[in-house]
């Protein structure tokens, strides 16, 4: 009986939505936690840290994500090499270009007055840099379908940073920049096993070609603009919110706004499933079962918002209680 469901649960869908579903829940662990061991100032200059890295990450993600599916699933061996070769090669170029950039604000940071702005500018580079492997290594277990390796490096992501901030309020050692810091060392070392177990793709850089780089190159740059300006759209009212009432009030504003991964989980999860089962289609000029695709996975995304959403409103101040209270 155990080994048929197990059997029947082993699929790349719930693989998906218990992976999307894993970090949703450790997110809102950690934010619990955080919201406990650290002042609400504190807390706002964390936010509008994230929300800062992740527009930026955008930049290198929108590039690349969508490209790397596209122009890698069910292609042969070859080319699927030349793919993640040249992924790598820009991803690294765009990496190095924030850095600079990153780096080149280092020398005025007593210009600076807002904290905010302080620690978006100590502490983005490394972070940048840290999350260059492992971001690649998600992109490529999501074009094979290995939902379930995905799943481990995404627990091992938030896992080891939740333990670290468990760590940190034990030994009482819980400041604004040792947070910071094993943010870095949980990305850093999520991206030591992506590169260790093969996940990552860095041996393909060699077989980068020019023809490919450039094909990427002109596929990301569209792609790039719909993908910044949606997450520009969820970004700008924290921006607002900090500029005009400080970091306390951001803090405030984005616990309810955690009450958004509920709606999200099964969003994410499917759009994982569906990006690649449709280039795959697409890629086999299949375009009948494109179209079946597309209209199955937004058939049952319907029906499954309706009742999460109705869920979401009746139980939100339950919800946001057990965050902070």
């Amino acid at each position: 009986m155990i080994q048929k469901l197990v059997q029947k649960l082993n699929n790349k869908h719930f693989l998906s939505l218990a992976g999307n579903g894993a970090m949703s829940v450790l997110a809102m662990i950690t934010v619990a936690v955080l919201y406990r061991a650290l002042s609400v100032e504190e807390i706002g200059y964390w936010v509008f840290f994230q929300t800062v890295a992740v527009l930026l990450d955008t930049f290198r993600t929108g590039f690349l994500q969508v490209a790397l599916i596209k122009f890698y699933t069910g292609t042969q061996h070859d080319r699927a090499r030349e793919v993640i070769g040249s992924v790598w090669f820009l991803a690294i170029a765009i990496t190095a270009v924030l850095g600079l950039v990153n780096l080149l604000f280092v020398p005025f940071q007593s210009h600076f007055d807002n904290p905010a702005i302080l620690v978006v500018i100590q502490w983005f580079g490394w972070s940048f840099l840290a999350t260059l492997p492992s971001s690649i290594a998600s992109w490529i277990l999501q074009a094979d379908q290995r939902f379930d390796r995905l799943l481990i490096l995404r627990v091992i992501t938030q896992g080891s940073f939740i333990i670290s901030v468990v760590l940190l309020v034990v030994f009482d050692q819980m400041q604004l920049q040792n947070v910071f810091i094993v943010n870095i060392v949980s990305a850093s070392l999520a991206s030591l096993i992506a590169v260790f177990a093969g996940w990552s793709g860095i041996k393909s850089v060699g077989a980068k070609t020019i023809s490919c780089v450039k094909e990427i190159y002109h596929f990301g740059k569209y792609s790039v603009g719909t993908t910044i300006s949606a997450n520009m759209l969820r970004s700008a009212d924290t921006f607002i919110v900090a500029y005009m009432l400080g970091p306390a009030a951001v803090a405030i504003y984005n616990l309810p706004g955690r009450l958004m991964e509920i709606i999200e989980i099964p969003l994410r999860s499917t759009l994982a499933t569906a990006m690649s089962s449709l280039a795959k289609a697409f890629n086999s000029g299949n375009k009948r079962e494109v179209a079946y695709i597309l209209q199955k996975y937004a058939g049952t995304l319907t029906l499954v918002f309706v009742p999460v959403a109705i869920g979401a409103i009746l139980f939100a101040d339950i919800a946001t209680g057990l965050l902070v209270s």
